[in-house]
Formats: C-alpha cells, sequence, structure tokens
C-alpha cells in the first residue's frame, strides 16, 4: 500500500478529482479530505465533521481524515503526514496551504493503482509534491529493422499487328491466238480432203499472279525476373532517458514561520491590493532583512500572504 498527499487551491477541485478517482476503484474509505470549515459550508454534499485543529484553525474533516489524525493523537496534522512518510518541509507546507485555505487529499492506494491514481491527482493539485514515493520512468527506445516490399520498376511488353506495302515481282505467261491466211497455188492432194466440213479450235492460256500468306515466327520475346541479395546498413537514433539524483536540503516548519509572519503582516498592511500588485515590494522588503533567500521562502511568504 502506498499513500499520495496533495494540496488543491480549492475544495471543488478537491472534489472533481474524486469523482475521476472512483472512476478506477477508489472509495471514500481510501481517501481522507482536509478543509477549511468555510470551504466545508459551502460544499455541503459530501459529510463532512467539523473540528478545531491548534496548526490550521477552524476546518472540517471526512471521516478517513479523522482516522488518520486519531491513529496519530497528539501530534496534529503536521505529525500524521510526517508518519505517513512525508518529508517535513513538504507536510509544513501542506499545513500552511491548509491554514491559508486550501484542501488536503490524503489517497491510500494499492501499489498497482498508483501511477493511474498519480496521474489523476496531479492534474488538478495545487502543490505537485508530498507522496511517499513518485514514480519517475525511465523510458529506452529499442530499434527492430524489417523488410517491405516496395515497387523497384519493371518491364511492360506491348504488341499490336503492322501492315506495310510490299512490291515484288514475277514472271507470267500469257498465250495468244493468232490466225494467219496465206495465198498458196498447188493441187488438193487426198490428204487435204477437200470437200469435208471440219472444226480447228485452239485455246490460249495466260498465268496471274496469286498471293498466298502463311505465319512464321521469326523472334521470341522472354520475360523473366532475376532475384539477388545485398546487405544494407540501417543507420538511425534511439532514445533513452538519462537520470541525475540531487540531494535536496528541506525546509524546518521553524524555519517557514518567520515567512508566514511576514507574508500575513503584508497583507494587514496592504488590504485591497493583490498578490501581483505586492510581489515587487515583498521581495524587496525580505531581502532587506534576509538578502539572497526570496526563491526559498517565496511559497511560504504566499501561504502567509492568503492565510
Amino acid at each position: 500500500m502506498k499513500t499520495v498527499v496533495r494540496l488543491y487551491e480549492n475544495y471543488d477541485e478537491a472534489e472533481r478529482t474524486i469523482a475521476e478517482l472512483a472512476n478506477v476503484g477508489l472509495d471514500d474509505r481510501q481517501i481522507g479530505l482536509l478543509t477549511s470549515a468555510a470551504a466545508n459550508r459551502a460544499n455541503r454534499h459530501r459529510h463532512m465533521n467539523a473540528l478545531e485543529l491548534g496548526e490550521v484553525g477552524s476546518v472540517a474533516a471526512n471521516d478517513r481524515m479523522l482516522r488518520l489524525l486519531d491513529s496519530k493523537r497528539g501530534n496534529g496534522v503536521l505529525g500524521a503526514l510526517v508518519a505517513l512518510g512525508i518529508p517535513h518541509g513538504d507536510a509544513a507546507s501542506f499545513v500552511a496551504g491548509v491554514r491559508a485555505g486550501n484542501t488536503l487529499e490524503v489517497v491510500t492506494i494499492e501499489d498497482d493503482k498508483e501511477a493511474e491514481t498519480v496521474s489523476i491527482m496531479q492534474k488538478r493539485s495545487f502543490v505537485a509534491s508530498g507522496a511517499n514515493e513518485e514514480v519517475v520512468p525511465i523510458v529506452k527506445e529499442d530499434i527492430k529493422v524489417g523488410k517491405r516490399e516496395r515497387a523497384a520498376g519493371g518491364v511492360k511488353v506491348t504488341t499490336h499487328v503492322t501492315t506495310r506495302p510490299i512490291d515484288q515481282t514475277i514472271a507470267v505467261r500469257e498465250e495468244r491466238v493468232r490466225v494467219e491466211r496465206h495465198p498458196v497455188d498447188r493441187e488438193a492432194d487426198c490428204a487435204d480432203d477437200a470437200f469435208r466440213d471440219r472444226v480447228v479450235e485452239m485455246k490460249a492460256t495466260a498465268e496471274r499472279p496469286v498471293v498466298t500468306k502463311r505465319a512464321r515466327v521469326v523472334e521470341e520475346i522472354r520475360v523473366h525476373k532475376d532475384v539477388s541479395e545485398h546487405v544494407e546498413t540501417v543507420r538511425d537514433t534511439i532514445r533513452h532517458t538519462e537520470v541525475r539524483v540531487d540531494q535536496v536540503a528541506g525546509d524546518d516548519v521553524s524555519e517557514l514561520e518567520p515567512a508566514y509572519q511576514f507574508g500575513e503582516q503584508l497583507a494587514n498592511d496592504s488590504r485591497g491590493a493583490s498578490w501581483a500588485e505586492m510581489s515587487v515590494r515583498a521581495k524587496s522588503l525580505w531581502e532587506a532583512t534576509h538578502p539572497g533567500t526570496w526563491a526559498r521562502f517565496e511559497d511560504a511568504i504566499r501561504f502567509g500572504w492568503n492565510r
């Protein structure tokens, strides 16, 4: 089991997160809520218990949060969060946030739901820190080189029939019948058979060109594929996550208290002004007595301003 703690700017943001957590199987028995009494009065749709805590004043808590505080009786909200494994500095920031009117949400989850739960809670959380365990994914890309076919060109053979004229000579024979008459003067003999009827017929012939066509295969075109293999080198880049872990010093709540008080006093002296209008002046005043520490204490001063 793991515990994730988040701080939300208002009660409505915490409620929306609870609705999303219900969709992944978390119920009210796993979710603790602690908010200001004023925020609770404005949102009566969830049963909350009013109580007075020295660290944060008048607040409201649901049953899960009451059980959490009761189990750490005497330690208050700060002690309960530290007992859950929250770093002291983060726990102090959470306490200051509740005191300033923000809403605290504590969720107990099974290990297999951690990533999904943290992702949902981080979307609306006002302070994105405080889990007793955070998951930092280390990502590394693998590469797999495969093959796919592509069109590499080819040959297209198309045939069509054409006609062309030809000239070829051939010798042809032609006969003609001709009648010649020659005058003669001689006696008829028996061979002449002079007085017998007779018919003499002679026919002539002539040759004409005759065209005969036959098709012959004079050439063949064969289309086939030659297959060869070669080796190609693929060059690309793959990514991976590199991690650097640095130690960060925690803030002692006693160190933050002057910043809280400074922010409160500044708010009292500048009624009606917004933080955006006063932040430059606040930095100047703070650096006058605490040179070089504005970046470290700015959040705590702003909590005091809101408080």
